[in-house]
């Protein structure tokens, strides 16, 4: 059986607005991804061309783990797009968690200096939450 179209049942646009920002966010975490990719294997790369067997193997594992941390938010964030889009209850109070731990962690990263990609990530998990909570009653299910 096929899920009905949210729209055909008077989907609220806020719930839209913050499905559409939940999956550009994680459109932006795959990009983050792939951006600690490169830049660990480019430096393994070039560690290794100069001989430095263990910068090279650091290099590697920031590789790995750059991919893991992002696409470990990557992976929710679509999921749970998709739940707000269909207006899943699990997919608003779980959005919201994801959202509030990644402020969190924006804001630590702004304790190392103000950078443009942090301040964008704070106003995009910003957003995301105003749409959220915004016009709605904490306590009815969305």
């Amino acid at each position: 059986m096929q899920a009905e179209p949210p729209a055909s049942r008077g989907q609220p646009r806020r719930l839209t607005l913050a499905a559409v920002l939940t999956a550009v966010q994680g459109i932006d975490f795959l990009v983050l991804a792939a951006l600690a990719a490169v830049v660990g294997l480019t430096a393994a790369d070039s560690a290794a061309a100069q001989h430095k067997p263990t910068a090279a193997s650091l290099s590697l594992a920031f590789a790995v783990v750059g991919v893991l941390f992002f696409a470990a938010f990557a992976l929710p964030a679509f999921v749970f797009a998709w739940g707000l889009y269909m207006r899943k209850g699990w997919a608003f109070w779980s959005m919201t968690v994801l959202e509030g731990l990644w402020l969190l962690l924006t804001a630590l990263w702004l304790l190392r200096g103000v950078e443009v990609v942090t301040l964008l990530q704070i106003a995009l998990a910003g957003a995301t939450l105003l749409s959220l909570f915004f016009g709605r009653s904490l306590t009815s299910c969305p």
